[in-house]
């Protein structure tokens, strides 16, 4: 789907920010691990939260809507999963999530996926599973696990995503003994594994912590859940960047103050770069301000990076982001597909060794370039904030990438008054 955006003269309205997708999929992981019903309280509707219903749908938990709650009946991890293949989709959370999960059975489950998830780091499991002598195959397309997962002492890797530390960590309390797990330095995006560790909370199950390690007592259960999904800081962060580029204020609600995201850092970053933000009773409003350039480590939050960039291109002076390896590893190499529109507008954009990113800022941006999305939510929604800094509309393509985590993304961004128009 190709999209053309610009400034527009629309007035903004409020913008009701969707579910937070990491909060989502933990929450209907545990859910679905527990022993009754839970609710959970507006969960969303992304591609990557379908794949994780699914996922746990083949486990063999059940689902039922009342209105904006969903039931969730969880299942017993140890039995035989109702079905033995699953559809990713483009989810690395769910194919980190489930692997673990899937070795709880004695069966082989077959994980599948689309876009470059297959191609996306795995390691770290493959040599657990291999140092206990267990299932992990590539065949016929899929990756074939097969447990039974044993208890005991587990290093991983703590630079390439904490995902596969917060997936050991919801599989292990659920095995008979106890188990240790040490995130190996670097410890990056340590604060998802915070936010595991809050959802395991509600749901009963205890896990002791004494920096990047952590003590997992076995034999525990899962119980129901009532919770409520807040607002998503990441999808926030786009709506900020969004009023440095459109010149105008957006007022954002659904948004929790006590955020345990780690991606609420965008709030800091953007008032160093200049930003005037104020907090509302549910939310915030976020004001056009004459940006400076900035320095900021994006290892914690390497979601924020490519819409980061795009608004740093908008700012005075120079922007150096460190940290930035892990954004080669996502839907796009985020670093490689940011540089190449960016430079199509105008911008400079430095890309050195290490995962340093060098934004030269405050070029007239040129609008007689089509943009490419990359199937990347976040580049579009990136690329979307440029093009709304611009009188003359520019033409995104791939712009349906945004459904992987916000399907009304571009309804919002004409609520807050930009021009947003098929292209024909």
């Amino acid at each position: 789907m190709d999209l053309w955006i610009a400034r527009g003269n629309g007035q903004a309205k409020e913008i009701a920010i969707p579910p937070s997708k990491s909060l989502a999929h933990r929450l209907l992981i545990c859910a679905g691990l527990s022993c009754g019903e839970s609710r959970l309280e507006d969960i969303g509707r992304g591609k990557d939260i379908l794949a994780t219903k699914k996922a746990l749908l083949a486990m063999g938990a059940r689902f039922k809507e009342d209105g904006n709650i969903l039931c969730v009946h969880g299942v017993d991890p140890h039995a035989q999963w109702a079905r033995k293949e699953i559809d990713c989709g483009e989810s690395a959370s769910t194919l980190r999530f489930f692997i673990p999960l899937a070795a709880l059975a004695k069966q082989e489950i077959a994980f599948y996926g689309s876009g470059r998830l297959m191609e996306r780091p795995l390691g770290p499991y493959e040599n657990i599973f291999r140092s206990q002598g267990l299932c992990f195959a590539w065949k016929d397309g899929a990756l074939r696990v097969a447990g039974k997962l044993m208890p005991g002492h587990y290093e991983v890797e703590g630079g390439v995503s904490s995902q596969f530390v917060s997936g050991l960590l919801m599989a292990l309390p659920l095995l008979e003994k106890d188990s240790m797990v040490i995130a190996k330095d670097p410890f990056e995006s340590a604060p998802y594994v915070s936010m595991t560790l809050a959802i395991m909370a509600k749901a009963g199950i205890r896990v002791g912590r004494e920096g990047n390690i952590f003590h997992v007592p076995g034999g525990q259960t899962y119980m129901p859940l009532l919770a409520r999904c807040e607002g998503d800081d990441t999808q926030a962060a786009v709506f900020a960047c969004l009023a440095q580029a459109c010149h105008r204020s957006i007022r954002v609600f659904n948004i929790s103050h006590a955020s345990m995201q780690g991606d609420r850092v965008f709030l800091d970053i953007l008032k160093d770069m200049g930003a005037r933000i104020e907090t509302t009773s549910d939310g915030y409003r976020f004001f056009p301000s004459l940006l400076n350039g900035i320095t900021v480590d994006l290892s914690d939050c390497p979601d924020l990076g490519p819409v980061l960039f795009a608004v740093a291109s908008l700012a005075q002076g120079e922007s150096v982001f460190t940290g930035c390896a892990r954004l080669r590893l996502k839907e796009s190499d985020r670093i490689a597909s940011m540089k190449m529109e960016l430079e199509k507008l105008g911008v400079e954009v430095d890309d050195h060794e290490g995962g340093i990113v060098r934004i030269h800022g405050g070029a007239k941006l040129k609008t007689d370039v089509g943009l490419d999305g990359h199937g990347d939510h976040r580049v579009v929604m990136a690329l979307s904030v440029l093009a709304a800094s611009q009188e003359i509309p520019l033409c995104i393509s791939g712009c349906e990438a945004v459904e992987k985590s916000y399907p009304g993304f571009f309804a919002d961004l004409a609520k807050a008054g930009c021009l947003v128009q098929c292209h024909k």
